[in-house]
């Protein structure tokens, strides 16, 4: 995702995420749909943070998959020409 997409994603996380102030009398009250917004976010936020967690998990599974891979396809140690039998 680019730098300025996160950052305002960033920042409408935080509006949203602010505790609701106290109105004065004569103040309009914000509209439930500001509520509703609140909840998808935090819903939103959830699943993100869910998706995260099982890419790191997948990802930790496929690294050791092909360092296993690479442990049983690796070529046998070349001998040294000191280990090489006398005749």
């Amino acid at each position: 995702m680019p730098a300025r997409q996160a950052r305002v994603l960033d920042r409408v996380g935080a509006l949203l995420r602010a505790p609701a102030r106290d109105t004065a009398p004569g103040e309009p009250t914000p509209p439930p749909a500001i509520e509703d917004l609140r909840e998808r976010v935090q819903r939103l936020e959830a699943m993100v943070e869910g998706l995260q967690d099982a890419l790191y998990r997948h990802a930790r599974h496929e690294d050791a998959r092909i360092g296993e891979l690479q442990r049983r396809t690796a070529p046998p140690p070349v001998a040294t020409p000191d280990a090489r039998p006398r005749s």
